[in-house]
């Protein structure tokens, strides 16, 4: 949905191996994201087919108007063939009259923190069912970088693990420089809440002064599919 997406990949920008897209989309009013959602899906199913074999994880998540796309692809190749498809093109024609805008941000994702989390799920905000949360993360320096990725490799060893954090379903970090997106998905509030309340978590945050620039922006979403 619009931006400059043909020219992302055209400098060398070391843009090898597996590569993450997280976009961000807020549609202008409540209908027009019903029709950003059901695009989505088209997209999704295309993505997802043998059309594009390069494409090995798309999820979406909608949150009222906002949504947050994360996908996964074995390399440059794989993207550009995506941006290509018939599917894609038709439905980024229709950005600026569904759309409010569109911040789309692209990682090298690398196999590889404090706020206000504990509150989210204690007000009736209709989080049932299958929670994406979707963090931002920027250190202070390429040193701070390179501790944050050291910790978010620890918080993700712990996390998938069932026994430590119960309900986390799926856990993925992306890097690029100094710029950490990191997309999670819950079961539901209960194993989101869990996750606060989890010691490799309360060790994470801890941190988050110390390393980065300020504090993580977190997004959280009703998973669509």
């Amino acid at each position: 949905m619009s931006t400059q997406f043909e020219d992302v990949f055209d400098n060398d920008k070391g843009w090898d191996g597996t590569l993450i897209v997280n976009a961000h989309l807020e549609a202008k009013d409540d209908a027009a994201a019903d029709q950003v959602e059901e695009a989505c899906k088209l997209i999704r199913t295309s993505a997802l087919s043998d059309a594009e074999p390069g494409c090995t994880l798309f999820r979406i998540a909608r949150a009222g108007r906002l949504f947050s796309i994360f996908e996964k692809y074995s390399g440059v190749d794989a993207v550009k063939h995506h941006l290509s498809t018939e599917v894609f093109k038709a439905v980024n024609a229709k950005g600026e009259e569904l759309l409010a805008k569109v911040i789309s941000i692209v990682t090298t994702i690398r196999a590889i923190m404090s706020s206000e989390f504990e509150g989210v799920f204690d007000k009736d905000e209709g989080w049932d069912g299958s929670i994406v949360i979707n963090v931002h993360l920027e250190a202070k320096d390429d040193d701070a970088a390179d501790k944050v990725e050291k910790v978010m490799k620890e918080v993700r060893a712990s996390v998938l693990d069932k026994e430590k954090d119960k309900g986390c379903l799926l856990f993925h970090v992306a890097r690029s420089g100094r710029h950490f997106t990191i997309f999670e998905k819950y079961t539901g509030a209960d194993a989101v809440k869990n996750h606060f309340a989890s010691e490799h978590f309360k060790a994470a945050n801890a941190k988050g002064d110390q390393v980065l620039t300020k504090p993580p922006t977190i997004l959280y979403y009703r998973e669509i599919m």
